[in-house]
């Protein structure tokens, strides 16, 4: 049995839809993001959640 895997937080959620409003992504694009988002390792999502404070306020 695999292990449940590990979820982005709200707060990275949030700043990553502030980045789709800011670029007008329709609602398929914010899921794609989502799911992007919840794809890559745990331990990158800090510097993600960065990223989009400081380009997307």
């Amino acid at each position: 049995m695999s292990a449940p895997q590990a979820l982005p937080s709200a707060e990275l959620l949030d700043a990553a839809m502030r980045c789709c409003d800011y670029w007008g992504d329709s609602a398929e694009r914010r899921q794609e993001m989502v799911q992007d988002i919840t794809a890559m390792p745990p331990e990158d999502w800090p510097d993600l959640l960065k990223y989009f404070r400081e380009l997307y306020r």
